[in-house]
């Protein structure tokens, strides 16, 4: 589950692909378990306190792969047990993490509610991830991918159609 607290940001993963390449894929006899942006198979969910969506922001984390035909073991006591598995978002809280110190950059005297804030309001749920969790309800595409992947451009930067305005 995860992190319980208020004041800290959580972090899913998005996958960044099937797993392996197209110019392979016939070659190697492999499912993909998810697709580009879709949730990883390995993405957590969880209450947080109060109610609020944990986790607050996703962003690319890897991806899993089955394959039928192979048996591998990693496990250090292969006698006793034949197979061992590990997962994680390892990979998507650094990114989410450097997007922060961007934005921390951007706005040095910045508390951290604005860049909490900035990032929240920055983000949005991929299409790819809408469209494979639709069938599950609205309420459960925030509650896997909370507020979406934050794209630090928009965090940090007016455009044409959009004004970004913060008062602390």
């Amino acid at each position: 589950e995860p992190a319980g607290a208020m004041n800290v940001l959580t972090v899913g993963a998005l996958a960044h692909g099937e797993g392996i390449g197209p110019d392979l894929a016939e070659h190697v006899h492999i499912r993909p378990i998810t697709r580009a942006f879709e949730p990883a198979p390995f993405t957590r969910i969880g209450p947080g306190i109060g109610g609020s969506i944990k986790p607050d922001l996703v962003d690319i984390g890897g991806t899993m792969v089955f394959d039928p035909a192979v048996a591998l073991t990693l496990h250090h006591r292969f006698l006793d047990r034949l197979f061992t598995a590990g997962s994680g978002t390892s990979y998507a809280a650094p990114r989410v993490a450097h997007k922060a110190a961007q934005i921390l950059a951007r706005f040095p005297g910045a508390s951290a509610n604005l860049v909490r804030a900035l990032l929240a309001g920055a983000a949005r749920i991929p299409d790819e991830a809408q469209l494979r969790l639709q069938t599950l309800g609205d309420d459960a595409v925030r509650s896997i991918c909370g507020h979406g992947a934050v794209d630090s451009e928009r965090a940090a930067y007016s455009d044409d159609h959009r004004v970004v305005l913060y008062a602390e």
